[in-house]
């Protein structure tokens, strides 16, 4: 039976959503490659590579008054197509100069991506079906992204530049999208227009989108710091083989996507404040093993930790970003979200660049260890003022 033209756009939209993830992860596997090829320090290697995220969180505001405006298709296929060009821009030339610009190019093409996936998946669907797709959504991201960290290390093997060609299927999949994917989003334009209410007036009305995008930033540290920094503890424990660099970045991804794939259950039978809470307990507990007893053996689950705690709250405030607020501000909403999640990511470096200076790569993640119970005592502490007050459930 021929699979209909809804389904294969379903499905396109999903596989030009594993681009967003793939941007980091194809590239996990040769950061140390990357650092002894162009003579770089660990910390700006990082910088470099996640400058991309920066493009995102710049470029993501005007991504959503676009697609506001002008529908979310077209700049879906436009960031497919920017996304094609920042791979083959190094694979031409491998100067820092052009590695530099062709993160920024890629930065403006996971921006269109990320938010315009997003928003199409919102305007089809909704309630409960809306957080199963948004889980089914990051489970294939992460279900790709365990390929793409191996890929990356097997090209790797060739040169450091070699990983930057899996960045060329961005051309492919975008003009099948131009085929096959729907117009959604459209006829807002004039709603957007006469409409008195300002995103700041949305984030006044709905001061639960702060607590969304707070979660955002921190659980896209954890794949920063997973790409970036696990690679070097993994030398430092006489692991320097690409290829098995690649699997242990792999196994973030599987324990993100096999959560993931089970998120829509997890949120019919847990409240919010649980799945938070449950999220930071395991966070606490990966980046404790890699702090005080990094192995080969610990190593993974520590990641496997890491990874379970994302794949429960990324789609969730993905999906939550989707219900607040007006729809015709759900692109700038969306596309918020989108900035902070890339947010996180950039800053990882520069926010541990004083903990590697003071204690290395271990005090990189005795850092995050401390920051963790932090926000984890503030989550409990929460949770009980919230109780006492005398309100049944915690809804965000």
């Amino acid at each position: 039976m021929m699979q209909s033209k809804g389904d294969r756009a379903k499905w396109i939209i999903f596989l030009s959503s594993t681009l967003t993830l793939m941007s980091l992860t194809a590239v996990a596997s040769i950061v140390n490659e990357i650092r002894d090829n162009l003579n770089l320090t660990t910390s700006v290697t990082g910088i470099v590579i996640t400058l991309y995220a920066l493009t995102v969180v710049l470029i993501s505001p005007f991504i959503g008054k676009f697609i506001d405006k002008f529908g979310a298709k077209n700049l879906l296929v436009g960031g497919l197509f920017l996304y094609g060009i920042s791979g083959l821009m190094v694979l031409i030339d491998g100067s820092l100069l052009v590695l530099i610009l062709s993160r920024i190019i890629m930065g403006i093409g996971v921006a269109a991506i990320f938010s315009t996936v997003t928003v199409i998946i919102g305007d089809i669907y909704s309630g409960s079906k809306l957080h199963h797709m948004m889980g089914l959504r990051v489970s294939i991201n992460n279900a790709g992204a365990v390929a793409w960290p191996i890929l990356g290390g097997l090209l790797g093997e060739i040169s450091w530049q070699a990983p930057f060609a899996l960045f060329l299927i961005g051309f492919p999949i975008g003009l099948i999208a131009l085929k096959e994917v729907p117009k959604t989003h459209i006829g807002f334009t004039e709603t957007a227009k006469d409409s008195r209410i300002s995103f700041f007036s949305v984030i006044r009305d709905n001061p639960n989108l702060i607590i969304i995008y707070l979660l955002m930033f921190l659980t896209t540290i954890t794949v920063s710091v997973g790409a970036l920094f696990i690679p070097r503890l993994l030398q430092l424990i006489g692991i320097a083989n690409t290829v098995t660099i690649g699997f242990y970045i792999s196994a973030l991804t599987l324990a993100v996507a096999t959560t993931s794939f089970f998120y829509g259950w997890i949120m019919d039978n847990l409240r919010n404040y649980l799945m938070i809470l449950i999220s930071f307990i395991l966070w606490v507990v990966g980046f404790s093993l890699l702090t005080f007893i990094p192995t080969t053996v610990t190593i993974v689950f520590a990641v496997v930790a890491l990874g379970i705690g994302r794949g429960m709250v990324f789609p969730a405030t993905i999906a939550w970003a989707n219900e607040v607020g007006p729809e015709s501000e759900r692109g700038i909403i969306v596309s918020t979200d989108t900035a902070f999640a890339y947010l996180g990511i950039f800053m990882a470096p520069f926010l541990l660049f004083p903990a590697e200076e003071f204690g290395g790569i271990i005090g990189v993640f005795g850092a995050l260890t401390i920051f963790n119970i932090f926000i984890l005592v503030i989550i409990l502490v929460g949770g009980l003022a919230f109780k006492l007050s005398g309100r049944s459930g915690m809804k965000l």
